[in-house]
């Protein structure tokens, strides 16, 4: 696999990890047309590994998943991934189960 460096010095986008080890390296497109890498957010919660990814290509741009839907940005979850949308519906779900449980249990809110 080629491994590519652009000249330009493309910044991270806003709230990702800067950390080194959490950069991938930049890769041609399949058309060869662009460069990309991922980018990675913190981990929301260590435990679980709740993390952003998303597509950045060599103009400094985020991929939004329009003209390539695996390019889509993802919520990764303890190691599956989802569409924002859905990781929203399963948060919501999981209130309601939590909810759920308060009550069984008699824990008042």
């Amino acid at each position: 696999m080629t491994t590519i460096t652009p000249t330009a010095d493309i910044p991270l986008p806003p709230g990702a990890d800067s950390n080194p080890d959490c950069l991938d390296d930049w890769q041609p497109t399949e058309d060869g047309r662009r460069n990309y890498r991922l980018i990675w957010s913190p981990s929301y919660e260590p435990c679980l590994d709740i993390r952003v990814v998303v597509v950045q290509f060599d103009d400094g741009s985020i991929a939004d998943g329009d003209d390539n839907p695996d390019d889509a940005p993802l919520v990764y979850v303890g190691g599956s991934d989802f569409l924002p949308e859905d990781a929203r519906a399963i948060a919501q779900s999981i209130i309601r189960a939590a909810d759920l449980a308060d009550e069984w249990a008699g824990v008042k809110r």
